[in-house]
């Protein structure tokens, strides 16, 4: 799945510490669009936030592949901000 476009849905957009959407992958029959659903929260820690992202209901066949790209793209996000 690899470069698969996702495609999902905003379900809740709660400023500033909450959003909650679906995500999948169109026509895939392993892990359609929409069907399962990432939260991300974020907590003031002192002068930094932190960041805690659950992907819920990924098939358990999907869930090392996911882990090590939400991984790399919270990594990315780390360095961005400047951390």
């Amino acid at each position: 799945m690899g470069g698969a476009p996702v495609r999902g849905n905003y379900i809740s957009v709660e400023p500033p510490d909450r959003v909650v959407f679906t995500w999948g992958i169109p026509g895939s029959d392993v892990l359609p669009a929409g069907s399962s659903t990432v939260e991300i929260l974020l907590r003031a820690d002192g002068d930094e936030t932190v960041v805690e992202l659950i992907h819920h209901d990924l098939p358990a066949d999907q869930r090392s592949q996911h882990e090590s790209g939400w991984a790399s793209f919270l990594e990315a996000l780390r360095q961005t901000a400047g951390s």
